[in-house]
């Protein structure tokens, strides 16, 4: 029959592990009785056990209650301590936060509107290129909206209703109105 081997060498470790067990020293000594540890911790110290006055119980008593008021006070003190040192980390932490999220925000709304801005000026001179003046009129009110007196896109506006106006017939009211306009506040 096989696994002889394998159960002997587990009967051989246990016994080992037994005996290592019985060999282990520890630092309190569970065979004596408490009476002879008193005894033998007496011996050692050579000063005999005497009970203690009522005078010193109530000196030990303020002492250790005068120790525990200066724990507690400097609990209290490192908590509020703490507490103010997290407070402020953290409302310094979210300030900057706050203000790098709001630059960031106008940065990122500045370059969408110069892109906006851009794109709208280009669509609309593409379109007057392709003579369809109706589409650049609406890109050059994109633009406006974005940059309201910007002279490029009132000039291309204006040159969008004329040719609108020339090609169609359409609108020549319109172009009046903002030509009459421009000459109002340039004078």
């Amino acid at each position: 029959m096989g696994g002889e081997g394998s159960i002997h060498t587990m009967i051989n470790t246990l016994k080992n592990n037994r005996q290592l067990l019985n060999r282990r020293k520890g630092f309190f000594d569970q065979k004596r009785s408490q009476k002879e540890l008193k005894g033998l911790y007496s011996k050692k110290l050579k000063t005999p056990e005497k009970p203690l006055s009522d005078k010193e119980r109530k000196e030990i008593r303020s002492r250790l209650r005068n120790e525990i008021k200066r724990q507690n006070r400097l609990r209290v003190v490192l908590l509020f301590s703490v507490l103010i040192v997290v407070t402020v980390i953290g409302y310094l932490a979210f300030s900057l936060l706050a203000f790098q999220s709001e630059s960031n925000t106008t940065v990122k709304h500045h370059k969408s509107e110069v892109k906006i801005y851009d794109e709208s000026i280009n669509k609309g001179l593409s379109s007057l290129n392709r003579k369809k003046p109706f589409i650049a009129i609406g890109h050059f009110n994109n633009a406006l909206e974005v940059r309201p007196n910007d002279e490029l896109a009132i000039d291309k506006l204006i040159l969008s209703y004329q040719m609108l106006c020339e090609q169609h017939e359409k609108s020549c009211q319109k172009a009046a109105i903002i030509i009459d306009s421009l000459n109002k506040e340039k004078m």
